[in-house]
Order: C-alpha cells, then structure tokens, then sequence
C-alpha cells in the first residue's frame, strides 16, 4: 500500500509567507514614491519661501502693490512696467530652479503682475484662485495644489504688507506639476504620471486650444485626465496603459476614493511573464481632499 501525504499546513504556510512577502513589497513602493513626493515638495517650498523673502526686502516692490491700490489705470501702467523692469531679470533666474509663475495680486485679488505673461493683468481672481481668496481673507500663506483658469500647478502663496505692516496683497510662486515628473523619470528612474481629478475644472476647458497643459483621459482612472508633454506620448501612456492596466482598473478606482496612498501590481504574460507594481499617492488642494494624483511605475 503506498501512502502519499500531503503536509497541508506547510502549503498554507508558503502561500500566507508569500502573500506577505508581496505585502511589503507593495508597501515599500508606495513609501518609496510618497518619500520622492515629500522630498521634491519640501525643495519647491523652500525655492518659495526663499524668493518671497527675498522680494518682500526689495522696498521699492513693496512701494509698488502699496501705490497701485489707489492707482488709476494710467499710474497702475507705469507702476507695472516699473515692476516688471524690477523684476524680469529675477523671473529668469527662478524659471531655471523650476517656477513657472511669479505673479502679484492686490488686495481684492485683482490681478496686478504675472511675470510668466506680463500683458495678462486686472481679471478678478477671487472665484478662479482659492489659494489668493484664502491669503487676502486670512493674511496667511499656504501652499497647495491649486487649479487655476487654464492650468493646474503647486501653488505657494504669500500675504504682502507695507512699511506700516498693512495688508496690500499677496503674491505667487508656483510650480507646474511636469518638474515632479522630470526628476522622477531622469533623477529617480520612476517612469510618473500626473493625473487630475477632471471635476475639479469645467469639462470644456480641458478641451480648449490655448490650454497651457493638454489633457487627455488618463488610462488609470476614468474620472482623471492625464497632461502629456515630451516625455509622454498618448501611444504609450494613455493607450498602451489602458490595455496594461484594464485588469485592476477597478481596484485603482475603489482605492483611489480612499484618497490613501497605495500600490499594486499586475502581471503581464505576453512577451515574457512580469510583474509591474504601480504606486499612487493622492495631491491634496487647500480643503485637504485630492484632487489629483502621483503614478509611478517601479
């Protein structure tokens, strides 16, 4: 009689060993993306902080959002072109630690100097901006991922007050969200995404000509669009991922709803068998909800 016994407790063993060997590894991924997130944050705050020290110690720009309050148009002209002369050099210096707007607002949040276009000025911002509505209402910086009339950016924004610490406005330095994706893909070797919650802005404007950013529905999650630049393609990040990922898009959607960091991983048998893990890490806006998110393929 021949017996054959199977040791069922060292198969349950194997398969709980292994499913927590998977476990951490997610778990490290998502550490590893949500680190490289803080750390490329952390940097940008203190670019921000750094410029808004710096030009609030430049008298005559202080001077100028004072006097531009009471300004008529005319004087408002020449107080703008003086500021621009002030500052257009230094806008081309902090372009190249990556902002993308130095821009300065009165009190009503009327839009004064935008260094990144400065023939855009005067346009009411206080319904397009909630950062600007919140530092003029409070007299309180924040930084936050905003959405603004076209474009979507880190947003550092900085009460302004004069000589006599009167509250005179507030100004800008924000970043595009593309620089997460450059030091991602060149310095850490993170293929990223950055995708947008598309409620966040009006269904038509994403479909606009003059858009800074072009978006496209995002392969991960039906609900975010998608910005591609040069180091993105639609081929390979929108219709080449959706094939890729069409097996857990329903898992991403559930767990981006938590608004949680998180990872997973999807196995690819075609062309040799593979596992891909695929980490997300939310963007919070002022309100503290996400309004976006932080893909890494690892």
């Amino acid at each position: 009689m021949l017996f054959v016994v199977i040791n069922v407790s060292t198969y349950y063993f194997s398969k709980i060993n292994s499913d927590a060997i998977i476990d951490i590894v997610l778990k490290d991924n998502t550490k590893m993306l949500n680190a490289h997130y803080k750390i490329l944050l952390e940097t940008q705050s203190r670019v921000a902080k750094a410029t808004y020290k710096s030009t609030i110690k430049m008298q005559r720009v202080i001077e100028i959002i004072r006097l531009a309050k009471a300004a008529s148009v005319n004087e408002k002209d020449v107080l703008r072109n003086e500021l621009h002369n002030l500052l257009k050099d230094r806008y081309e210096i902090l372009k190249e630690e990556g902002v993308l707007q130095y821009h300065f607002l009165l009190a009503n949040n009327e839009s004064f100097y935008r260094a990144h276009k400065p023939s855009k000025f005067g346009d009411d911002l206080t319904n397009i901006r909630e950062d600007f509505k919140y530092t003029n209402e409070k007299k309180e910086p924040v930084s936050a991922f905003v959405q603004g009339r076209v474009a979507h950016g880190f947003r550092n924004t900085f009460p302004l007050f004069d000589a006599n610490n009167n509250h005179i406005g507030a100004m800008e330095v924000s970043f595009a969200s593309d620089s997460f994706q450059w030091y991602l893909n060149h310095i850490s070797a993170i293929h990223s995404h950055f995708i947008v919650d598309k409620n966040i802005f009006d269904a038509k404007t994403w479909q606009r000509n003059d858009l800074v950013l072009k978006y496209e529905q995002s392969a991960e999650h039906k609900d975010y669009m998608i910005t591609l630049e040069s180091m993105h393609t639609k081929e390979e990040c929108v219709i080449e991922n959706a094939k890729k990922l069409s097996s857990v898009r329903v898992e991403i959607e559930s767990k981006v709803a938590l608004e949680k960091a998180f990872s997973l991983y999807v196995e690819h048998t075609q062309q040799g068998s593979h596992i891909e893990v695929i980490s997300f890490v939310p963007i919070q806006g002022i309100n503290k909800h996400a309004l976006a998110c932080l893909d890494g393929f690892l």
